[in-house]
């Protein structure tokens, strides 16, 4: 009897999180979708038919795209990828919530565990928002606490497997490392605590943690080719002028990332010198020197040119890089609440679960909306259901016309890999900067005698000077279309002749 209601306080949160997650696919995630989510639509598409081309997302190499991994085998066994991918990214990002609810219960870390689903409840519903987008924002800390979770079983071999995915985690995104390098100096301390206590290390599963990390990365660039990354992870500097920058707007740099409070995401820091203060308060000494260096950490990535690179914008935030902090603030909590009896917290997370839950049920279908009105940025969103309609008149066109291949001569991503990804049997090309370079080596660099242009910037006209056969727009259709016919060139050379971007290409 005790164990079922000590149960009730964590069930009950964990049912209102899924309910919020539910709530996020309803009125978001399960009805937008933009650019570079199609993108993780084709991986998972290719992936489900057996053409691995490259684990990461596409066109970089870095990123791993997790999503796609896991929904190719539900994508295999007939489910439309249009419902696979954004439920499956909305459980990857409920995981961590979840997973470290769990890992934290077997270590014996009660409280610790109700205040991190407490935080999945509170957050703003935008966090929500950008952790349910298959954009690998989340990847890495959902395989962290994976991993995490395992490194809690007896068995030397699933601990070490667990060690090895908290490796692995960095690789599949560095974002990670806000809460990993914490728990990692936390983890130092209490295996230094015990070696002095009974002279003994665990040795074996740190091995055979870090022998997998190593074959797993190297197995996951084996097949990469140079060629396959056109997006590169530019030029990574530190500069105090950077750390200015980010400074002077801190609430912008952590959006989203504060319970209740979405736009003053500056609190997260104030909150953690706050607790350090405590700790230090307390004579916890040890635990405070390991949040200052947590939050001397944060600091220094706020010195790298990328943390700049960024929007207001839900669909591209700057703060996705920070999306573990929430992660750290219930860390930094945990410990400072060592005297608090678990039967009275678990009371006032239970008020504060309940509370936040209304908020979201409120603020969730009125911040969707929001969202996508006020985007701005470097993708473009639009309805799924929209998107899978157009595709299948897209489709049409390609194959009333008895075009060989769909040029689109704009940057038009969520039609681009959308469409294909949707429409398997739709050949589709963006010359200039397409992610696929297998496609790119296929399409572009082969004669097609019919070839289909989309144009939304309407300039193609005027910019294909020289070439062979018949160049003519499409008339009575909804789209801005061109059909070159009786061609006897590659669309390398025909965009070579004109001038045109092209993607850099060697055969």
């Amino acid at each position: 009897m005790k164990k079922i209601q000590s149960a009730i306080y964590p069930a009950t949160l964990i049912i209102l999180l899924i309910t919020i997650r539910v709530l996020v696919h309803l009125y978001f995630s399960g009805v937008y979708t933009d650019g570079d989510q199609t993108i993780t639509w084709l991986s998972a598409v290719d992936k489900a038919d057996g053409r691995w081309y490259t684990p990461y997302f596409y066109g970089q190499f870095y990123n791993i795209s997790i999503t796609a991994i896991v929904s190719s085998p539900f994508i295999r066994f007939g489910f439309p990828v249009e419902y696979v991918v954004p439920i499956i990214t909305n459980v990857l990002g409920l995981i961590p919530f979840l997973f470290g609810a769990w890992y934290l219960t077997r270590i014996k870390q009660n409280k610790a565990a109700i205040i991190v689903l407490c935080m999945g409840i509170i957050l703003p519903a935008q966090y929500h928002f950008v952790t349910a987008m298959a954009r690998g924002f989340v990847g890495g800390i959902t395989v962290l606490s994976i991993g995490l979770l395992l490194t809690s079983a007896k068995p030397a071999l699933i601990k070490g497997l667990g060690y090895g995915l908290c490796i692995i985690a960095y690789f599949v995104n560095p974002n990670m490392l806000i809460i990993g390098l914490p728990l990692a100096l936390l983890w130092g301390l209490q295996s230094a605590n015990r070696y002095k206590a009974e002279r003994k290390l665990q040795v074996t599963p740190v091995l055979i943690g870090l022998t997998i990390a190593v074959i797993a990365f190297f197995a996951i660039n084996a097949f990469n080719s140079p060629l396959y990354e056109v997006h590169k992870l530019w030029k990574l500097e530190l500069g105090f002028g950077y750390l200015q920058n980010s400074l002077k707007s801190l609430d912008a740099r952590f959006l989203y990332l504060f319970p209740f409070l979405p736009k003053i995401g500056s609190l997260s820091m104030a909150v953690l010198v706050i607790l350090i203060v405590v700790l230090f308060v307390q004579k916890q000494s040890k635990s405070a020197v390991l949040m200052t260096l947590v939050v001397l950490f944060v600091l220094a990535t706020l010195s790298l040119n990328k943390t700049l690179d960024g929007t207001y914008s839900t669909f591209f935030p700057f703060s996705r890089m920070y999306l573990a902090l929430p992660y750290v603030l219930v860390l930094g909590v945990s410990l400072t609440i060592q005297h608090v009896s678990y039967k009275r917290l678990k009371k006032i997370i239970l008020v504060v679960g309940v509370i936040g839950f209304i908020c979201q049920c409120f603020d969730i279908p009125k911040k969707a909306k929001a969202s996508v009105q006020g985007n701005s940025g470097v993708v473009q969103v639009l309805r799924i259901d929209k998107l899978c309609a157009e595709c299948v008149k897209l489709n049409k066109i390609q194959q009333d016309y008895k075009a060989d291949v769909t040029v689109f001569h704009y940057k038009t991503d969520e039609y681009i890999y959308g469409c294909k990804a949707l429409q398997p049997e739709m050949e589709t090309l963006y010359p200039e900067y397409d992610r696929r370079y297998w496609t790119f080596m296929q399409h572009a660099d082969t004669i097609y005698e019919t070839v289909l242009f989309m144009d939304w910037s309407l300039r193609l006209p005027e910019q294909l000077k020289q070439y062979n056969g018949d160049f003519n727009a499409i008339d009575g259709i909804h789209y801005p279309a061109f059909i070159l016919t009786d061609n006897s060139q590659s669309i390398i050379d025909l965009y070579t002749i004109n001038s045109l971007p092209l993607r850099p290409y060697k055969k």
